[in-house]
């Protein structure tokens, strides 16, 4: 109940309280407008897109989740006057599911704790995994069932751009079909991501956060959550042609939580060198340029963490140096 309802919140009818709710009203409405603007086509529409959760993940650092579930159905109303009942419904799975569900989960702790993490990004990837084993089920009657009907979707928009469906328009059609699961956990992990740390970020500036705030560096998962990406691993060898894609999005956006706890241990490992900055550059641009093989490392660090407390250990040897001025000469370290 405390993520629902944060210490004392302000009676409605008081100047605070009505700020409240004007900037809850706000916050709905603004994602609406961001998402009203991609479904127009209107130009960075895109990006707006990306944007839509912010105003929701305001909300719930600032007032709570409560609050933010009143301003996800505010943000409904003009999605259904302006839009249809599937934009609604993209607007509710996509957007408002996920930040409820989340801001839910990191703040129900204690009054002055800071919001956890490893349940959020557990429960983001299970809800990303789950909607595409659903719109597989939904699906199997289609030819081919859901990577079918994805590839003759892709097929359809090339044809709409008259572009020829030779080989090589099918392979990239294939292509874009494979990256299609991963796509979709990409965006329910690090799109939230990126949206709660600068909603968090705006909210502390204005000095409205309701709890005190996360790093995002302490990040960890619970132990039992290794078993979910293990199990669809298994299901993407064993089960046959049909169900098999399915299965192996499933374990790619499963894993997606031990890559975002690799990404902590690379940036533990950063601070520790004498240019950090640097050295996150290099990393980032190695992970652009060499995209699989940089991924795959990177998530196998995220296990090697999660099993081993890398993270921990570095920490503790960093601490156990001692500094710089108290440190011996040279010679004396080497016993000259």
């Amino acid at each position: 109940m405390q993520a629902l309802l944060p210490p004392a919140p302000p009676p409605t009818g008081t100047p605070a309280g009505q700020v409240r709710a004007l900037a809850v009203l706000a916050a709905g409405s603004v994602s609406a407008f961001a998402l009203l603007w991609m479904l127009r086509g209107l130009p960075l529409g895109g990006l707006l897109m990306w944007l839509s959760p912010l105003p929701l993940y305001a909300a719930a650092l600032a007032f709570g989740t409560l609050s933010a579930a009143i301003a996800a159905a505010v943000a409904s109303l003009p999605l259904l006057a302006l839009g249809d009942l599937a934009a609604v419904l993209a607007f509710v799975l996509v957007v408002a599911l996920p930040v409820l569900l989340t801001s839910w989960l990191a703040l129900s702790v204690p009054a002055g704790s800071p919001p956890q993490l490893g349940l959020p990004v557990v429960a983001l990837a299970l809800l990303a995994a789950l909607l595409l084993v659903a719109a597989a089920l939904i699906m199997a009657g289609h030819q081919g069932g859901l990577e079918g009907a994805l590839h003759a979707t892709f097929l359809r928009a090339f044809a709409e751009l008259a572009s020829p469906a030779d080989a090589a328009i099918t392979q990239f059609a294939e292509l874009l079909v494979r990256v299609v699961p991963l796509a979709i956990g990409l965006w329910y992990l690090v799109a939230m991501a990126l949206n709660a740390a600068l909603a968090q970020l705006l909210a502390n500036r204005f000095g409205l956060l309701a709890q005190p705030p996360v790093l995002f560096g302490a990040l960890s998962l619970p132990r039992w959550y290794v078993w979910p990406p293990i199990l669809a691993s298994l299901a993407a060898v064993l089960l046959p042609a049909g169900p098999r894609f399915a299965a192996t999005g499933a374990a790619e956006i499963l894993l997606l939580p031990f890559f975002l706890l690799g990404l902590t241990l690379v940036h533990v490992l950063a601070r520790s060198t004498a240019s950090p900055r640097g050295w996150l550059v290099a990393f980032y641009i190695a992970l652009l340029i060499f995209s699989a093989p940089v991924l795959f490392a990177v998530t196998g660090a995220g296990f090697a963490d999660h099993f081993g407390n890398l993270r921990g250990r570095i920490a503790a040897r960093a601490n156990s140096r001692p500094p710089a001025a108290n440190r011996p000469p040279p010679e004396d370290r080497n016993g000259d």
